[in-house]
């Protein structure tokens, strides 16, 4: 059993320190593995099985979401990078090759991706 509560804690730290990134907060909050393994051990079981429970449902929400985006991606590259950059169309995007170049800088595309990506907006043209 102690292996097991050894193991959910390095779970929960994993999850927590995603979490804190995401937010932007690690930085100013970083939390070490044995900090959180003494917060569980001091609260209450059922205070630990319903932290447990919040930090996994948040953490497969989180992988449920990321899959969505590459299925997307891989299915409908246009339409991911539409709604990874908030434009409010496909069709003004690739219509404006200096707003589709600017989308993908802020997507953060390899070089590799922009030629792509850019012969897939010439095919659309």
């Amino acid at each position: 059993c102690e292996h097991a509560d050894s193991f959910r804690h390095q779970v929960l730290y994993v999850l927590l320190k995603s979490a804190l990134k995401m937010l932007g907060l690690w930085d100013f909050m970083p939390i070490s593995s044995d900090r959180v393994g003494s917060w569980m051990q001091a609260l209450p079981a059922w205070a630990n099985v319903l932290l447990s429970a919040g930090v996994l449902i948040f953490g497969l929400r989180k992988f449920v979401k990321y899959c969505s985006a590459q299925r997307l991606r891989r299915d409908n590259p246009l339409e991911w990078l539409r709604r990874r950059t908030d434009f409010p169309s496909v069709e003004l995007l690739v219509q404006d090759e200096g707003l589709f170049r600017k989308a993908m800088e802020d997507a953060h595309l390899s070089l590799g991706a922009q030629v792509n990506f850019l012969a897939l907006r010439q095919s659309c043209l």
